[in-house]
């Protein structure tokens, strides 16, 4: 389950900063005893999986034209700290904590360009990713119960947009 849990915004002598989070934790317990090739073997109603999550981010609009962000994700896995004994020899429990994106924006006129680590996506993806293909998705990371946005590895690339108007019956060219 997912609960946005707090937002935050101030103004400082330096434009205007909002600090937003989002804390969900989400836990599989097994319905039957595990069989077949299932390590470790569990049994009926043993917690399998128990990940605790914050994302958390930052927007800082300094004026008109200039924008800074980041966003960070930090991740407590309890299964080995307190689930089933039978994960107990594998290894322990830590937080891990990561800068997830950050980036500048510059906005004049007509040009639009980011700088940064960044995740760039176009469209919606739901299920699969029609032409959302330009990050790389971190596999290890709740492989299908995750959402894409969140697997979605951000790389530092840069970002160019030049709006050229309209031409003929074409809008936002």
């Amino acid at each position: 389950t997912g609960i946005n849990c707090w937002a935050y915004e101030f103004h400082t002598d330096v434009g205007k900063v909002d600090i937003t989070a989002r804390i969900y934790t989400q836990g599989t317990w097994r319905t039957e005893d595990s069989e077949g090739f299932t390590s470790p073997k569990t049994d009926t109603w043993d917690l399998i999986q128990h990940r605790n999550m914050m994302l958390g981010e930052g927007k800082w609009k300094i004026n008109g034209s200039l924008r800074l962000y980041g966003s960070t994700r930090i991740v407590y896995d309890g299964l080995h700290d307190y689930g089933a004994r039978q994960y107990e020899p594998y290894t322990s429990s830590s937080i891990e904590g990561e800068i997830r994106e950050w980036y500048v924006d510059i906005n004049h006129g007509r040009f639009f360009f980011r700088l940064g680590r960044q995740n760039l996506s176009w469209g919606e993806s739901d299920l699969f990713r029609l032409l959302d293909g330009i990050n790389p998705l971190d596999m290890t990371f709740g492989i299908l119960y995750e959402e894409l946005d969140d697997r979605r590895e951000p790389i530092q690339m840069a970002r160019m947009d030049v709006d050229l108007g309209e031409l003929g019956p074409f809008g936002n060219i």
